[in-house]
């Protein structure tokens, strides 16, 4: 055989080999059934037990800031955070402690109540017979894990019953609604809500459990979740998980609610600051402008005034310009020493307050910037503290870049601060050289001119505050928050998004089908058994003489006998008709029937391959040489008082061990007692004298051995065979016996050898179908004539 034949034929084995496997899997389908069931059914349960998670979600436009935007915006309603004012700064602000505090504490949700369900508890929100109020102000006494169990009783009592972590048993009594219930230091009431007769369950019992307020702040600021991923974005959408969907909409449109609030608040609070400095400077100049005028109005009744001459007038005129211009300046130079007192005072801290430069009509871009900044990092700082963060990296680089903008900021108002004062000291030569100009003037018509230079300062001043006051209300009043709502929160259409109900179905599914696969897998893999014939044809050249199918009807080991027209009956057959390939004409054929071990069916091999001989007509003699053991007499129901250990020891003639069956041309010789050296009996020469004697009388001679992979005695009887009959059991033989086997048939040791396979499932071979069917009409005739 050339070497493409040899790989094609082991390519034909391996699917050959791959199919029987896969129709080996796909007989245990009922397993496969039963398992996916159970798999199922327990997918059911386990989300029966399961709560609905649903998806709630809200989206809002934050308004972006432009670092080139008019200065005079942050004053007057602008925006108060600029380098920090991305998305994701928001999503933190949005999460901050006190913001979601003011939420928990404004929806009661500290509060937790819930129903008894069939075989789970149920949280309830909106609709409930009743509602738990308590004075948050006694919150300390409240005992931790506290948890309320009532029942209701009728329309105005109920059976209350309170517990806690480490203590059971707190408070059990019956009580009325909307009166107080004390628990120790902790009072509280059960307010009886307006749709009582319409949620109330009277069969069931109701939890309420009561946490920190503190505890269920961090709770729900963990449970938030932001999409903040795209900076470029002034899209926010924020959304929460919740098994109730209506508390998870409330809170998040409530906490958008308090965060617009917060905002417009702190835009509010730059315009605010600005009315109430500017008020404090009013209030100054106020005084300083009224004792102006009654100098004036004093001067003017105790003397008098002629008309001023030409000189006068321009001096006047060119005064009001310079001290017009002088009183800009003076407003800047109040600026700037506030804002070095608020820098050294506060150190930079608590700066969230500051008034912006542009209220006093600076314009300089940096400084504009610079406190815009601070401002902004003012509050992003604070916010960080309040919530808890001062050891996170946004706390530390907010920190850091505000110092670094309080030093900019300092250098920058020190370098204007000196500026400005030049500027005054030249409007204040140039007002000097105007005294010195009108000192030429009569003394009353100077005196009336300083009067009116001074009132004119005061005026200007008022004046330029009173206008920066008055852009300043106007701006409070329209302010509009940065938050705008493009989505309120709602239940995400494709809710539940959890359990996912067909994926654990699938699952449950797939490892229905998979578990016992694997275990049929594992359990093939660990057999070491003969499983089929291709386990021997891989194994060994030894030809298979048949295939013995088993029955789970059978009662005795006479198949051949009481059942001749069943699928065991007719693989009897099938052997019997390949023998006349190896008689080769002898008139006379011996036939041992051996094994490797007990319980492969030798015997009953032995015994049915007689029967089947013997029905075709021939003579045929069945020799029980197990010694050892001996059986056959058993299952024939034959008598064993003497047989072949009695001829072999000469206690006996051939004429008296041969019986008779009841079944014609078939006799047996039983093994006889059992004798204390059955391998020298069988050694001696009466054995060949007993075989060929035997061989002039009968067709056949079957010889039933011994195990040989137990003992010697089938080798010492395969001398005197013409054919050896090796039974192999599926799923019994172990496949190293197959080894052996090979090795007795390599070097000779079992000479003429074919393998018999026995108690083969009918299921791997449809041949045994139609004899099958016919045994089972037989056996409901047989039925019917009883």
């Amino acid at each position: 055989m050339s070497t493409e034949d040899l790989i094609e034929q082991s390519n034909r084995q391996e699917i050959s080999r791959f199919k029987e496997s896969l129709r080996r899997y796909a007989l245990k389908w009922p397993w496969l059934l039963i398992s996916m069931v159970i798999a199922m059914t327990l997918a059911h349960l386990y989300l029966s037990f399961k709560s609905n998670v649903y998806k709630v979600e809200s989206i809002v436009q934050i308004k972006k800031s432009n670092r080139m935007d008019d200065p005079s915006e942050l004053l007057f309603g602008g925006r108060t955070m600029t380098k920090f004012s991305g998305i994701t700064d928001e999503s933190v602000i949005f999460r901050s402690y006190p913001l979601v505090k003011g939420v928990v504490e404004e929806l009661n949700l500290e509060v937790v109540y819930s129903v008894e369900n069939g075989w789970k508890r149920q949280e309830i929100y909106n609709n409930r017979p009743f509602t738990f109020k308590y004075d948050r102000d006694d919150s300390q006494q409240i005992p931790q894990g506290l948890q309320f169990e009532i029942k209701l009783l009728d329309e105005e009592k109920f059976e209350i019953k309170a517990i806690a972590h480490d203590q059971e048993d707190l408070l059990q009594s019956v009580e009325k609604f909307n009166k107080a219930i004390s628990l120790g230091s902790f009072s509280f009431m059960i307010i009886k809500e307006e749709g009582y007769s319409q949620y109330a369950n009277f069969g069931s019992t109701y939890y309420v459990r009561l946490s920190s307020i503190e505890q269920t702040a961090y709770s729900y600021k963990n449970q938030l979740n932001f999409n903040d991923d795209d900076r470029l974005s002034n899209l926010l959408t924020m959304s929460m998980k919740s098994n109730v969907p209506e508390k998870s909409i409330d809170f998040i449109n409530e906490l958008v609610k308090k965060y617009v609030d917060q905002n417009l608040q702190e835009k509010n609070e730059v315009a605010k600051n600005t009315v109430e400095f500017i008020d404090q400077q009013l209030a100054v100049i106020s005084d300083s402008l009224n004792r102006k005028e009654q100098n004036l109005a004093d001067f003017k009744s105790s003397e008098t005034i002629g008309s001023l001459s030409a000189e006068g007038e321009s001096l006047i005129q060119k005064y009001n310009e310079i001290e017009t211009e002088k009183a800009k300046y003076e407003v800047m130079q109040k600026y700037y020493n506030y804002l070095q007192e608020k820098l050294e005072s506060k150190q930079g801290q608590n700066l969230e307050n500051l008034v912006a430069p542009s209220a006093f009509g600076i314009e300089d871009l940096i400084v504009n910037e610079l406190v815009k900044d601070l401002i902004e990092l003012n509050l992003t700082r604070k916010k960080l503290i309040n919530d808890g963060n001062t050891k996170s990296p946004l706390f530390s680089q907010v920190e850091n870049r505000r110092i670094e903008v309080i030093g900019a900021l300092t250098e920058s108002i020190e370098n204007l601060s000196k500026a400005n004062k030049i500027l005054l000291n030249d409007l204040n030569n140039r007002s000097n050289q105007l005294s010195n100009t009108a000192q030429k003037l009569p003394a009353t018509q100077l005196k009336l001119v300083n009067l009116n230079r001074l009132l004119k300062l005061n005026e200007n001043i008022y004046l330029f505050l009173m206008e920066k006051r008055s852009s300043a209300a106007i701006t409070m009043s329209s302010n509009t928050p940065d938050c705008k709502v493009i989505e309120p929160a709602m239940k995400n259409p494709l809710s539940p998004i959890a359990p996912n109900r067909k994926m654990h179905y699938l699952i449950a599914l797939l490892l229905g089908i998979a578990l016992p696969t694997v275990i049929f897998i594992s359990i093939d893999f660990l057999n070491d058994t003969v499983r089929d014939k291709d386990d021997i044809t891989s194994t060994t050249d030894i030809p298979v003489m048949g295939i013995i199918p088993n029955s789970k009807h059978i009662e005795n080991n006479r198949i051949v006998f009481d059942q001749p027209k069943s699928a065991l009956a007719e693989a009897f057959r099938t052997i019997r008709t390949n023998l006349t390939f190896y008689q080769q004409k002898k008139s006379s054929f011996v036939i041992m029937v051996t094994s490797t071990v007990a319980r492969e069916g030798k015997s009953f091999c032995s015994i049915n391959l007689a029967a089947s001989l013997a029905a075709s007509g021939k003579r045929t003699i069945l020799l029980g040489f197990d010694l050892r053991k001996p059986q056959i007499h058993n299952y024939l129901n034959l008598e064993n008082n003497a047989g072949i250990s009695n001829y072999l020891s000469a206690n006996a003639s051939l004429a008296e061990v041969i019986l008779k069956t009841s079944q014609d041309n078939l006799f047996v010789i039983s093994s006889g007692p059992v004798p204390p050296n059955p391998a020298e009996l069988i050694s001696t020469p009466k054995t060949s004298e007993l075989i060929t004697e035997l061989k002039g009388q009968f067709d056949y001679v079957i010889i039933d051995t011994p195990p040989i992979g137990l003992v010697a005695d089938a080798l010492l009887l395969q001398q005197e065979s013409d054919l050896n009959l090796y039974i192999v059991r599926q799923n019994y033989s172990k496949r190293e016996f197959l080894n052996q086997i090979n090795d007795f048939y390599k070097t000779s040791k079992l000479t003429n050898l074919s393998i018999v396979l026995n108690d083969v499932d009918k299921s791997s071979n449809n041949n045994y179908g139609y004899y099958e069917e016919e045994s089972k009409k037989s056996r409901k005739n047989l039925f019917r004539t009883k």
